[in-house]
């Protein structure tokens, strides 16, 4: 095995582990690291921690049983750079907003998205695009005054998308398996438990340090367990099912869980604190790499990459149905912040198009096409971002 293969294989529970954390914060699990018992075993708050994960990630999929689902993105920056002629670049960047809203009926066929941008909080873009079925409706806003359509060539990628809400009872296997199987394949003797002192929220709290130690012994006892759990029938055919692949390529890739070569020890730590054992900090890491997820209050949350000697971090802030992430950079000459917020809606609607308003991309004329142009060039935001652009030139030149 050569050396570029090997390092890749150290990685892998490092990259598991960390994905495992992501997950948790998108299925608001975080808000779960309460454990009810005063006196608690590492191998419990471990449990506990896996099924608050799963118990959040079924509670998506029985959203997903309406065969509907919503919700928005918008992305901002805060960046600025000691250098003048990129700073003025990143001025213009900051001006920017975009914000992204995306809906789903996969019982009709449709997908509905709407992008807003705004430079310097004046309009820029606004535009609607629905796919439904196998025609696909563009509204351009105050660009055009009617909405274009235009026959979908190739959906197979949407038809995929829309089976997944047939899958349910799939992803219910998959989970419930999953769960199981990790609760089962974790022994007494992987764990560590001892007392410690943390900061949190900027106080000094008497903590509980409890430790995952799979080093290459119990890393390979536990993905034979796990290789063992996933090979029942249900759970390969729920997998077949998900992701439309045979039994066959399934079955060969639980075979191949066995054979990967783990050297490196993972540890894996969960800080607890309080009568209640609250949930405190999180810390992932193997000889090279690491991550650190550390409460700050109920709905603040600070997070550290380091990878190779490079560090990301940042914060995330957990609010109903809304999950906000700044990464904080420090790149050469540039610092500040990318800001993402992701919000789910509770109820999802699709509007239905105004059929009597529709025109065919093939009908649009000259006339129309220099329309559009000159209404796109009279958007306030549209020409304020051109002369900051022309500014811009002309500091380069």
């Amino acid at each position: 095995m050569n050396e570029e293969n090997m390092v890749k294989k150290k990685k892998t529970g490092l990259v598991v582990g960390i994905l495992l954390v992501v997950l948790l914060l998108i299925g608001g699990g975080v808000g779960y690291f309460l454990w009810s018992s005063k006196t608690v075993t590492p191998k419990k708050v471990f449990t506990n921690a896996i099924n608050a994960l799963f118990d959040a990630s079924k509670q998506d999929i029985e959203k997903m049983e309406s065969g509907k689902m919503g919700g928005m993105v918008t992305l901002s920056t805060n960046l600025k750079s000691t250098k003048e002629e990129t700073n003025k670049v990143l001025e213009i960047l900051n001006k920017l907003n975009i914000a992204v809203d995306v809906k789903i009926d996969a019982n009709e066929e449709a997908l509905d998205m709407n992008l807003s941008s705004s430079y310097n909080q004046k309009d820029l873009l606004d535009a609607q695009l629905k796919v439904i079925k196998d025609t696909t409706y563009l509204d351009l806003k105050s660009l055009y005054d009617k909405t274009i359509a235009s026959p979908l060539e190739e959906n197979e990628a949407f038809k995929e998308l829309y089976s997944l809400f047939n899958k349910t009872n799939d992803f219910t296997i998959l989970l419930e398996n999953t769960q199981n199987a990790f609760n089962k394949t974790l022994k007494d003797e992987y764990f560590t438990q001892e007392k410690t002192t943390i900061t949190l929220d900027n106080q000094e709290v008497k903590a509980t340090k409890n430790t995952l130690i799979l080093d290459e012994k119990n890393a390979k006892e536990m993905n034979e367990a796990l290789k063992n759990e996933f090979s029942k029938e249900e759970m390969i055919n729920a997998l077949a099912n998900i992701t439309n692949r045979s039994v066959q390529e399934i079955q060969k890739e639980l075979d191949s869980m066995i054979e990967e070569e783990n050297t490196d020890t993972l540890y894996i730590h969960i800080y607890t604190y309080g009568i209640k054992n609250n949930f405190a900090k999180l810390e992932i890491a193997d000889s090279k790499d690491s991550f650190i997820l550390t409460k700050v209050n109920d709905t603040t949350y600070t997070y550290l990459f380091d990878v190779d000697n490079e560090e990301v971090k940042g914060t995330i802030e957990l609010e109903k149905d809304t999950m906000k992430i700044t990464l904080d950079l420090e790149i050469d000459d540039i610092l500040g912040s990318i800001s993402l917020t992701c919000k789910e809606y509770d109820t999802v609607a699709i509007d239905p198009v105004d059929n009597q308003n529709t025109i065919l991309e093939s009908q649009l004329s000259e006339s129309d096409a220099n329309k559009i142009m000159e209404n796109l060039q009279n958007q306030d935001g549209i020409m304020e971002l051109i002369e900051a652009f022309q500014k811009l030139g002309s500091i380069f030149l």
